[in-house]
């Protein structure tokens, strides 16, 4: 069963009602499979992202034995200015960020922007944009109101 799927089945559980020490069964029956799974140094990360506009995307961490160590919703400010330009890859963003919303290849400037809904301050609809050069290393960040919520409200995919 894709993971989108089994998450919609899940029901509207978020993964922020997820007690710390519980086993990854329990995350499975209550919020279910996650969208992607990345190798931490010390256990293993799972991506949710959430949400009809996917303004959010949480990120449990579960120990070496599987248990729940820390949940959080990684999609905010703090976290977009961990990232550092220079040295972090496309894996180290997808890691801390998870999947992006959309990915714009701008060929002229040989550069691809992962770009990421979100609601700023809890508050604006906006949207930023991580981008990589040709070997994947993050070069630039660039924060903006998010297109979808502009003018005719047209997702620039669509």
């Amino acid at each position: 069963m894709p993971a989108a799927l089994a998450v919609a089945i899940a029901g509207c559980a978020t993964p922020a009602q997820l007690p710390v020490g519980v086993d990854q069964a329990a995350v499975l029956a209550k919020v279910g499979g996650p969208a992607e799974r990345y190798p931490l140094p010390a256990g293993e990360r799972w991506a949710y992202p959430s949400g009809g506009l996917n303004q959010e995307t949480w990120m449990v961490d579960l120990d070496p034995a599987g248990r729940v160590a820390h949940v959080r919703q990684v999609l905010s400010m703090d976290s977009f200015m961990r990232v550092r330009t220079g040295v972090d890859t496309e894996a180290d963003v997808r890691r801390a960020l998870g999947p992006p919303r959309l990915v714009q290849e701008f060929s002229r400037v040989k550069l691809t922007a992962w770009l990421y809904a979100y609601k700023e301050d809890g508050l604006w609809n906006s949207e930023m944009a991580v981008y990589f050069d040709p070997k994947g290393v993050v070069r630039k960040l660039e924060n903006g109101p998010d297109p979808r919520f502009l003018m005719d409200g047209h997702d620039r995919a669509d």
